[in-house]
């Protein structure tokens, strides 16, 4: 027994995990025991379902592994203090509800019996603590022990030992087996708190990744917002000085490099080339595609959303897009006040008054298909498609009303 004890301390050490560490262990009970099927149950929610097994059939699993009780609807069944009542010996053992003065229970809290069959004939539930299922009397195994383990002052799962063979656990192997059991719950909680100890540090990280990524998206977009209120910049001055801050917003700046694309013009950072690690985002000016936004890792990168980038960073370029957008939008617009001035010098009083009743003509159809879409003013609901129409109308309504208000002025109304 003692050489037992000393290749499951060996395993456990070994074992670089929980699932490991149970898989070693059982299989180091089942060779020095010679018994058939093994399993340890340990605590998942509210129940202790079987977390690994060797020797058990399927069937026995299916019809075994929750011993959660339900009621006819199938509801989880409560004590008064609210805790889900465990089924059968193994819900009794989990508990801590056995009863040392029987002789199938030992005082440190097991059940065993040699000889299932006999257990079942000569004793009722109400001298065995509790409703048995007799799933494992059924499957043929007459040797059942059924061993806490525990850690402190809790008991965190249960070790069980069954057979087909009559008379095959004495006392000394139980309480040899209630010690092992005691190791086994220190060692397995310990593995589950350094388990839970690496998540809770990994989540840790993730949440800081994020933070810092937030951090460069802000101040990405602040600088762009400076570079867009600079008016002696040409918009290519512009969108070159937008494409340098993007590699510095990515998580890995130092093999990041970007390019804007508009209209066939291509703006680069140093280094540029395209990979099939990248991220692009087009520049839309209704619907018309004038170009894109990407940015491009030199090597592959972890990443959790699109290949080597994270969410935020996607996110980030379609800001940026956006922003490009703006820049396109007021190009032309300040281009057709441009070409409207000019062609006031030439237009006589009838030509601005035809042009004048087309515009209006057009406002009005504009504001009934606006009125169509059921956005009085700004939309609060509904998909991403039917809020760009909305945005596009709204967009060719504002610049007709802006040439009606310039024609009305040249005509002196």
């Amino acid at each position: 027994m003692q050489r037992l004890s000393l290749e499951v301390l060996q395993r456990l050490n070994r074992a670089e995990t929980p699932d490991e560490a149970i898989e070693q262990i059982l299989a180091a009970v089942k060779e020095f025991t010679g018994v058939s099927a093994v399993g340890i149950r340990l605590r998942d929610g509210d129940d202790y379902p079987y977390f690994y097994i060797d020797g058990f059939s399927d069937v026995h699993v299916k019809m075994e592994s929750s011993l959660c009780g339900h009621d006819d609807e199938g509801n989880l069944i409560r004590d008064g203090e609210g805790k889900p009542v465990l089924e059968c010996m193994c819900g009794l053992v989990i508990q801590g509800r056995t009863d040392g003065s029987k002789p199938f229970f030992t005082v440190g809290g097991s059940f065993y019996s040699s000889d299932t069959s006999e257990l079942l004939r000569d004793t009722t539930d109400e001298d065995r603590l509790t409703h048995t299922r007799n799933v494992c009397n059924a499957q043929g195994y007459e040797s059942v022990a059924l061993i806490p383990l525990r850690s402190k002052d809790s008991i965190i799962g249960l070790l069980q030992l069954n057979d087909e063979n009559k008379g095959r656990y004495a006392e000394e192997m139980i309480q040899f087996l209630e010690g092992l059991g005691e190791s086994i719950g220190i060692a397995l909680a310990h593995m589950k708190e350094e388990e839970r100890r690496k998540k809770a540090e990994k989540e840790r990280e993730n949440l800081l990744t994020q933070y810092r990524l937030r951090l460069r998206e802000l101040n990405t977009l602040y600088n762009v917002s400076e570079l867009l209120d600079k008016p002696d910049l040409t918009l290519e001055e512009t969108i070159q000085g937008i494409v340098e801050l993007l590699p510095a917003a990515m998580q890995y700046p130092e093999d990041a490099v970007a390019r804007i694309v508009v209209e066939e013009k291509e703006f680069k950072t140093e280094g540029f080339r395209e990979t099939r690690w990248c991220i692009k985002s087009p520049i839309r000016v209704y619907d018309k595609t004038m170009g894109s936004v990407e940015v491009h890792y030199l090597e592959e990168k972890p990443g959790s959303f699109r290949s080597s980038f994270m969410e935020e960073e996607v996110k980030l370029l379609d800001a940026v897009s956006e922003q490009v957008f703006s820049i396109l939008e007021h190009r032309e617009k300040t281009e057709w006040q441009t070409q409207l001035n000019r062609y006031a010098l030439i237009l006589d009083d009838e030509e601005i008054r035809h042009l004048l009743s087309l515009v209006t003509e057009d406002i009005s159809i504009t504001q009934m298909d606006q009125d169509g879409l059921d956005y009085p003013d700004v939309p609060q609901a509904g998909g991403e498609q039917l809020i760009k129409s909305w945005l596009q109308l709204k967009n060719v309504f504002d610049i007709n009303r802006k040439l009606l208000v310039k024609l009305q002025s040249l005509l002196g109304d």
